[in-house]
């Protein structure tokens, strides 16, 4: 449970060790738990306690066994040593031992006992924080890798990210393709506190699957196959709300309704471990006017709304990306550094990217393909509409685009094979199959 420490009272004297307990159990972030021998604490060993107060001389063992078994267990485990021996070289060799503090039995240990306690919290509330902290600010590197610039659209969403990672509400992220939405729900799932559980990415391909699950769970069945399993609990990340049916949609909101009630029933909870984002490319409240999405559904996801925008939207942030981008490329594939020339730059920002961030990368990472010197120039940014009048990014494969990739710098270079090979650092033998076997002809009639 959050915010409790579990702590063991280890002492033989039965009235002492009521002392210690009574006066522990005042601290309600303390569950205490009373102990008379060496031998029973250590069979608990596996309940791995956050304190220990310990006598120093046990019937059955003398501190130090327990000391070393409960420190090769778990290091940070903070044993407290209470005892009546004043002889300093006892104190120091526990404490040598791993031991953390030791009190000497008076009319003050019991004080002493409850300070050196809420010290311990202190510093391990201290260490949990920036430890959440740590893994916050990992993932939002992660972040910043797709999110990347300075706009103030940027830093708006930004926020709004970190906040939607701290709360258990229900998420809509909208925005066109090639903005982030599935990239941003990875890392509001990551950031919070149902990071232990499934994402579970429902796309077009899924919704049958997961149709499946809601019918069980709304149904109360409780024997779920094992291919349905993954949905059981965790984050559901509906990448567009638009392929969803109003039927399925309404069984969502159903099996939502359901969870809640579960959670309201039960006397305590810590949470629900079931969390919804939505995303669309398309504009909710037109979505609802057309009947397309369900008037709850609508409002349970209302509450945290994630706008990202299109990249023709922050133009001041596109030549920082495409440095990263391009940076990126080199590293990673081992390359020369480039520089983007003043030309390229200036080609870069009249372009209005109907594929937003993901489409940049792309145009980054060809030109980096195509550059033979140490700068890229303005014709090595080659944009879709030059290389096929309709190209989506989104409704491509990765052999097709290889083939534009291949066939542009062929048209370059005048279709000299050996010459394109060698640039492209690729084998002259793959260029010559791909002329023969026809993965060119497509290109051609669009160039």
């Amino acid at each position: 449970m959050e915010g409790i420490y579990k702590t063991f009272i280890v002492e033989d004297d039965e009235f002492y060790n009521k002392l210690l307990l009574d006066s522990l159990s005042e601290n309600k972030q303390l569950k205490c738990e009373s102990y008379f021998n060496g031998k029973s604490v250590l069979k608990k060993i596996n309940q791995n306690p956050d304190f220990i107060i310990l006598d120093y001389r046990l019937p059955d063992l003398l501190a130090n066994e327990i000391i070393e078994k409960y420190k090769s267990y778990n290091p940070t485990i903070k044993i407290v040593i209470v005892s009546s021996q004043t002889d300093i070289k006892v104190a120091t060799s526990l404490i040598k031992m791993g031991a953390d503090d030791y009190i000497i039995k008076d009319e003050h240990s019991l004080e002493h006992a409850n300070k050196i306690i809420k010290t311990y919290i202190k510093e391990k509330k201290l260490v949990e924080e920036n430890s959440s902290l740590k893994n916050q600010f990992q993932n939002f590197i992660q972040l910043d890798t797709f999110l990347i610039g300075h706009s103030n659209a940027i830093s708006n969403i930004k926020k709004l990210i970190i906040k939607a990672s701290q709360s258990a509400l229900n998420i809509a992220i909208v925005g066109e393709n090639g903005t982030g939405k599935r990239y941003v729900a990875k890392v509001i799932h990551m950031s919070s506190k149902l990071s232990h559980l499934p994402l579970n990415e429902i796309s077009s391909h899924d919704i049958e699957s997961f149709e499946k699950y809601l019918d069980l769970a709304i149904n109360n069945i409780t024997k779920i196959p094992e291919n349905l399993a993954i949905y059981k609990n965790g984050t559901y990340f509906i990448e567009e709300i638009g392929d969803l049916n109003l039927t399925v949609q309404t069984k969502l909101m159903l099996f939502l309704k359901k969870i809640k009630n579960n959670e309201q029933q039960k006397e305590y909870t810590a949470g629900t471990n079931h969390r919804l984002i939505i995303g669309s490319k398309f504009n909710m409240h037109d979505l609802l006017k057309k009947k397309k999405l369900n008037e709850e559904l609508y409002f349970e996801t209302l509450g945290l709304k994630i706008e990202l925008p299109p990249l023709r939207d922050r133009t001041e942030d596109i030549a920082y990306i495409a440095e990263e981008f391009k940076n990126e490329f080199c590293r990673s594939n081992n390359t020369i550094d480039k520089k983007l020339s003043n030309g390229a730059k200036k080609k870069l920002l009249r372009y209005n990217y109907p594929g937003n961030v993901k489409e940049l990368r792309a145009i980054i990472e060809l030109a980096c393909v195509l550059s033979e010197g140490t700068a890229i120039t303005e014709d090595e940014i080659v944009f879709n509409s030059n290389l096929q009048s309709s190209y989506d990014l989104n409704n491509t494969t990765l052999k097709d685009f290889t083939a534009r990739y291949i066939f542009n710098y062929l048209k370059r270079n005048d279709f000299q094979v050996v010459k394109t090979a060698n640039v492209l650092g690729i084998s002259k033998s793959k260029i010559y199959k791909m002329l023969n076997d026809g993965s060119f002809d497509d290109t051609k009639k669009t160039n």
